[in-house]
């Protein structure tokens, strides 16, 4: 029986806003010093009471303290707990609540982390930020409403002979932070005035000792909360773990966004999903008459930070063998049980397929086995995994003196890794001589020292001949002395949309702009005859406000599909301010039968989803490759349509659960749970407005969907043979990032890989709509051509995106800003990115001119997009990579099946 999962609301004295806890691990502490809950009440002891989760009920036990746990005024030892009834520590009451009723959940009832995803009202915080000397700076979010710094007392310590043992207290009543000395021996300064109580305001630094403590922020109620902690430097947490162990730092996604700041930041990549296939023909060329294999060195990392820090080699054998039977067939073999972890094990499959991909194949071509010795995982041998396979491919001798370290993208560039100064010094040791790394990671952490150092330089000092790797080519070429043959690339200027093409775009953006101020005019009609607060809607008006502007930019500049998805954007998030305001103005007037009708109203997008398939269906077939592509991208921008829909009926079902809970009076109105509630009821609205939005993107790329050039459409068994291909891939990259990403949240934070997906998915929009993606290329009950070209669309877009999701949160260490704002660790690594994909598509295009006459339109939309972002910010340069990697694939689909 599983077991059930309660929140447990804090209300103290004095008018401080009450605070929400989830209850997600088998033991909590409640005390005034120690546990997990934390009560700044005299009248609490220092261990108080413990929480014990017992199946589906929750046990409260009192641990001997001094002035005793209560129940209506009785004393309470040990009983079970029952929801909706309060429990009294000193001045505080405590209700608890069961989580069918309170807080977020995820689609299929999937727990969204305890009210910490999509909270209208997140819990007051302020963000401290302590520097001392020879020591990087550390951030720390505080909720409490008394923080005591002290030398070896209190909540903050800090090892300072001036720091008194309990310095002083800051206090924080959810809108401003005082802080007071407690008559400290030396002293708390603000510049040169000793102070006794100050009002602290945001950039203020006081000096204790040694020691800087500078407020950097103050988050309220109506203020969104980043992702996570901020980094010390970045200002941002990190999402992504490093390879087990890397990092000490804390894998938390908490904190909440004001509601649909999540899907905002998901409708930020909201972008034009393009299919690809990297080279297939009917049957499969013959790469393989016998068995092959060789051995190569891996290199690891044994991700602890310091003196501990080490790294070394150990030994992997790759086979590839033909493969007659047309299914898709990758193994790993162990020498111990579990001894390759998932993450090693969806990267074997990537690197299989990037292999075959490379050679202008399909991974069905071949069986491919990896061997390992030992107990090995971690992602970053992707790239010399992918050299081996393609070597014993081509059959080429691999250099034994030799090894690689880092990930690879969908277009073959490189992605950066961790600890690649152990990973040098263990292949010194090894008796390597020779070592490949990453472009863009010249400049690099060394995890024993924690300093920046030139790896070249390292590279000097080990004896070792060390060299940068763009992509595969180059790491093919390190490894084997071959090189892979390689294409031109076409001028820029043929990479411009046709003359056509642009016309019509022009078109498309004065229809997309009319669009816009109708939702805006509803917007302001909405918030001005209602009960709605500001608070409610400024910032996702804001955001929107944002969106457009640069979308007209991009018109004035003449990036004219760039423009378009701007358009789509903006549309897409004043529907989502405009739903929120509708949703709490319903609210505030008990109109919870209006808001079931709205619901029931949203899901006719489902029928209009149905009928432009049907219309899909009717339509006669291509005469050309180049029609077919087109087509293509319509069907492309479909999956996207039908994926938000579907994710709209999950959370329809929680919402009007939800309001027929209050028209029956089992679900209480209560200000503190009310944000939750509003989350919950306005999630399905916010899909099935994306799904809107999306589906009439389709109809207008039908638009464009006309004939282009003379090569012949590809055959059905081809199609269907990238079919099988993209749907296992797909399979692999999402499940790649779920041991990368997803497991490692989940054990950072005590929570089912099931609640982590969802929160993760609550901040990464993607995410849900590439696993739905995913099913919908696993759906077979059509066997029509169109139906065919949308289970290619709907497995290669599950693919592309989720390949970008781990190279942003796992290669580039994405986090989020304190306004919710996309920054990077390395953007170096980004920068070398960009340009080698820019280089790629332009190969491609190359190729697919010389294969066909034509360089696809949906390729060049895309590039153009690229060419509009890439001098953004970290999240406009990651949608601009995006691009890029689609304009390639969209490329070898027209290069293909020669």
């Amino acid at each position: 029986m599983p077991a059930a999962a309660f929140v447990v609301t804090i209300h103290g004295p004095d008018g401080v806003p009450p605070i929400t806890q989830a209850i997600l691990k088998p033991r909590m502490v409640i005390g005034r010093v120690n546990g997990d809950i934390l009560l700044q009440d005299p009248l609490c002891s220092t261990t108080h009471a413990e929480l014990l989760l017992e199946g589906m009920t929750l046990r409260i036990r009192d641990l001997g303290s001094t002035n005793g746990t209560r129940q209506n005024g009785k004393p309470v030892t040990d009983m079970i707990w029952l929801p909706g009834t309060k429990i009294q520590i000193g001045g505080h009451e405590l209700l608890l609540e069961d989580l069918a009723t309170a807080p977020v959940l995820g689609p299929k009832g999937t727990l969204v982390a305890g009210m910490e995803a999509l909270a209208v009202a997140p819990d007051p915080s302020f963000f401290l930020v302590i520097t001392a000397p020879h020591q990087p700076p550390e951030t720390r979010e505080i909720f409490r409403t008394r923080t005591v710094v002290g030398r070896t007392e209190g909540d903050i310590h800090l090892a300072d002979g001036e720091c008194s043992s309990t310095h002083a207290e800051i206090l924080f009543d959810g809108v401003k932070v005082t802080i007071k000395d407690l008559g400290s021996t030396n002293g708390t300064w603000l510049g040169k005035e000793r102070i006794k109580e100050l009002l602290w305001l945001p950039g203020a630094e006081l000096k204790i000792g040694a020691h800087t403590l500078t407020l950097r922020e103050v988050r309220t109620r109506t203020q969104p909360t980043p992702a996570g902690k901020p980094a010390p430097k970045a200002g941002a947490a990190t999402m992504a773990p490093k390879p087990p162990g890397t990092s000490k730092r804390r894998l938390i996604l908490a904190g909440a966004a004001v509601l649909g700041l999540g899907l905002l930041a998901g409708f930020g990549l909201m972008r034009m999903f393009g299919i690809g296939i990297p080279g297939f023909s009917e049957r499969g060329p013959q790469l393989l008459s016998e068995t092959r294999e060789a051995t190569v060195p891996f290199v690891w990392y044994s991700g602890q930070s310091g003196a501990n820090a080490t790294g070394g080699t150990a030994k992997a054998r790759i086979r590839v063998s033909p493969n007659r039977t047309g299914t898709v067939s990758v193994g790993v073999s162990e020498e111990f049980a579990g001894g390759g972890g998932n993450q090693w094990r969806t990267a074997v499959w990537l690197a299989a397929f990037n292999a075959t991909r490379t050679l202008g194949a399909s991974i069905s071509d071949c069986e491919f086995n990896v061997h390992v010795s030992g107990h090995t995982d971690g992602p970053s041998a992707g790239m010399l995994t992918t050299a081996a396979m393609l070597a014993l491919l081509r059959g080429k001798e691999i250099r034994q003196d030799t090894t690689l370290t880092g990930t690879i993208n969908p277009d073959g560039t490189a992605g950066p890794v961790a600890g690649i100064v152990q990973k040098m010094e263990g292949a010194k040791q090894a008796g390597l001589k020779r070592f490949g790394f990453p472009l863009g990671c010249r400049n690099h952490k060394d995890q024993k020292t924690g300093h920046d150092v030139d790896l070249l330089v390292v590279g000097q000092k080990l004896g070792l001949e060390v060299k940068e790797l763009g992509d595969l080519h180059e790491a093919y070429e390190f490894l084997t002395r071959d090189k892979l043959p390689r294409t031109e690339p076409i001028a820029e200027s043929e990479m411009e949309p046709a003359l056509p093409t642009q016309t019509l775009l022009r078109t498309k953006l004065a229809t997309w702009k009319s669009r816009i101020e109708r939702e805006v005019a509803e917007l302001k009609h909405e918030t001005k005859t209602s009960v709605v607060p500001p608070q409610a809607y400024a910032y996702l008006k804001a955001e929107a406000d944002r969106i457009f502007e640069t979308a007209k930019r991009d018109e004035r500049n003449g990036f004219f599909m760039a423009a378009l998805q701007g358009y789509l954007q903006t549309e897409t998030a004043y529907a989502t301010a405009r739903r929120t305001a509708s949703v709490y103005a319903h609210m505030m007037r008990g109109d919870h039968g209006g808001l079931l009708d709205a619901i029931e109203g949203a899901t006719t997008i489902n029928g209009e989803i149905t009928a432009f398939a049907q219309q899909l269906e009717l339509k006669a077939p291509s005469r050309t490759r180049g029609g077919q592509l087109n087509g293509s991208a319509s069907a492309a921008i479909f999956v996207k349509a039908r994926a938000a829909a579907l994710i709209g009926d999950d959370f329809a079902a929680s919402a009007i659960a939800v309001l027929k809970g209050i028209q029956e009076k089992k679900i209480p109105l209560k200000s503190e749970g009310l944000g939750t509630l509003l989350t919950r009821i306005t999630l399905p609205f916010l899909y099935y407005d994306m799904a809107k939005v999306q589906l009439e993107f389709a109809r207008d790329m039908q638009d464009l969907g006309t004939e282009e050039g003379e090569a012949k459409p590809l055959s059905a068994k081809s199609v269907d043979r990238a079919v099988s291909c993209y749907a296992s891939v797909s399979t692999a990259v999402l499940a790649y990032f779920d041991a990368l990403i997803t497991e490692e949240v989940a054990k950072g934070k005590g929570l089912s890989l099931d609640e982590a997906k969802a929160q993760i998915a609550n901040r990464e929009v993607g995410y849900y709509l590439a696993q739905k993606a995913k099913l919908l290329a696993e759906a077979k009950d059509k066997s029509s051509d169109h139906a065919k070209l949308f289970q290619l669309a709907a497995a290669s877009y599950a693919f592309l995106d989720g390949a970008r999701l781990v190279n942003k949160w796992y290669s580039l260490g994405a986090g989020f800003d304190a306004r919710g704002g996309v920054v990077l660790e390395n953007r170096r690594a980004l920068t070398a990115q960009l340009d080698l994909a820019r280089r790629n598509a332009r190969e491609a295009a190359a190729r697919a001119k010389a294969s066909t006459g034509f360089v696809p339109s949906p390729a060049r939309l895309h590039y153009q997009i690229a060419n509009a972002r890439r001098e953004g910010n970290d999240d406009e340069k990651l949608a601009a990579l995006a691009s890029y990697w689609q304009a390639s694939l969209w490329c070898e689909l027209a290069a293909s099946g020669e």
